[in-house]
This record gives C-alpha cells, sequence and structure tokens, in this order.
C-alpha cells in the first residue's frame, strides 16, 4: 500500500512502514514520532509522481522528522528521560534499537537539493582528548 503523507501529524508512537511512504517534494510536513520502522517498506522523501517514482528533489516543500525518544504513553510508564525508554526488539534475529531511532530494515530515501560542497576544512588540528 503507498501512502502519501501531505499534513503534519500529531505526536506519533512508533511509525511502521510496510508499504511505501511518501512525503511529496511540494508539501510543508512535520512528522514527529517516538520510533520510526521501515520495515521491508520504502520510506521515500522527494519529488516523486502520481506512481511513487522519484522524478526530482525534495524543492518545494519542507520536510522535519523529529524523534522524541518518549511520548506521553510511555513518559507515564518509565518517565520522560528518553533514555529510560524501553528498547524495542526488532525481528528474528532479535535487532536491539533505542528510542528516536529510524530503523531501516527495507528503504529509506531522502533526495535534497544538490549542495556546492561536500566536506568542509578544518581550521585547526584536534588533537584526541580536546
Amino acid at each position: 500500500e503507498k501512502i502519501v503523507l501531505d499534513v503534519s501529524t500529531p505526536v506519533l508512537g512508533r511509525i511502521v512502514v510496510e508499504g511505501i511512504l511518501i512525503i511529496n517534494a511540494s508539501s510543508t510536513v512535520d512528522l514527529t514520532a517516538t520510533f520510526i520502522e521501515i520495515k521491508g517498506g520504502t520510506f521515500i522523501i522527494a519529488q516523486c509522481d502520481s506512481f511513487g517514482n522519484v522524478i526530482g528533489p525534495f524543492n518545494d516543500g519542507l520536510a522535519t522528522i523529529t524523534l522524541l525518544g518518549t511520548n506521553a504513553k510511555l513518559a507515564a510508564k518509565y518517565g520522560k528521560d528518553p533514555r529510560s525508554t524501553p528498547r524495542l526488539s526488532l525481528g528474528r534475529k532479535g535487532t536491539q534499537i533505542g528510542s528516536a531511532t529510524i530503523a531501516v530494515f527495507g528503504t529509506f530515501l531522502a533526495h535534497g537539493q544538490p549542495v556546492s560542497h561536500n566536506y568542509v576544512p578544518l581550521e585547526i588540528s584536534v588533537e584526541r582528548g580536546d
């Protein structure tokens, strides 16, 4: 199943993507969750056609993903500190993920605008322990 997310979400718990989740380039979307798990599915942030094919970079809208690590229900049980949120055990191998995680067991494609350079020269050298 394919879902195009074109509105901002309330605070969500765990999002599991098993189909296709698209944030299209013409949208301004704030996605707020505790965890995001891409479970064999595809999460696309890009300019897409009506079939979900990527046709260009995300250029007209703004996509913001906020991972909270906890929510009201978890905080009531485990405390407000996100580090107190229990780890999730996923899959047959029991892969452990912590809070505020995008766990990719599928495809995550974020196609943004080109940048002028892909590195930044350091002004000074840094020694271990500094």
